[in-house]
C-alpha cells in the first residue's frame, strides 16, 4: 500500500510560499538598495574613464586630481552631508532653525562640488578627442555601488 501524500502536501504550499517571499525579499534589498550621500569620487571617476579611450581616461584622470573639491572620504569629513541634519533632529531642546541651517549648509555643499565636478567636466571635454566627448556623451545613468 502506498502510503499518504496528505501530509507533504499540506506543508507543500506553505513552505513554497515561505521560499518564494525570502527570494523576493532578497532580491528587493539587492536591486532596490541606493547608498546615500555623495558617490566616492574615485568609483565616479573610474565610472567616467571606463567608457573612454585610453588617452582620454588619461587626460580624465589628470583634470580631475587638480580639482581639490573632488577630494574627499564619501564616509568621512565632507562626505557624510546628512550628519548635521541628524544632529539637529536629536538635539533637546529641538531648533527649527538649526536643522534648516543644516540642509542649507549640505545644499551648499552639494552644489559646490556639481558645480566642480562641471567645471572639470569642460576642462577634460575641450581637451579629449571628439570620440571622447561622443561616448561621455552616450554615457546613461549615474554609476552604481562599487562591486563587492
Amino acid at each position: 500500500m502506498i502510503p499518504s501524500s496528505k501530509p507533504l502536501m499540506r506543508w507543500a504550499f506553505p513552505l513554497s510560499l515561505a521560499v518564494n517571499v525570502f527570494l523576493l525579499a532578497v532580491i528587493g534589498v539587492h536591486e532596490f538598495h541606493r547608498p546615500h550621500g555623495p558617490p566616492n569620487p574615485e568609483h565616479f571617476i573610474n565610472h567616467l574613464a571606463s567608457v573612454l579611450p585610453k588617452a582620454d581616461a588619461v587626460i580624465l584622470r589628470q583634470v580631475f586630481a587638480t580639482e581639490p573639491l573632488l577630494h574627499w572620504e564619501p564616509h568621512g569629513p565632507g562626505g557624510d552631508d546628512m550628519e548635521p541634519v541628524r544632529q539637529a533632529l536629536r538635539a533637546y531642546p529641538f531648533d527649527p532653525t538649526a536643522l534648516r541651517v543644516a540642509f542649507e549648509t549640505g545644499h551648499a555643499q552639494r552644489d559646490t562640488r556639481d558645480q566642480a565636478v562641471g567645471r572639470v567636466l569642460v576642462t577634460v571635454a575641450t581637451a579629449i578627442s571628439a570620440e571622447g566627448r561622443r561616448r561621455l556623451a552616450d554615457l546613461r545613468g549615474p554609476p552604481g555601488p562599487p562591486p563587492p
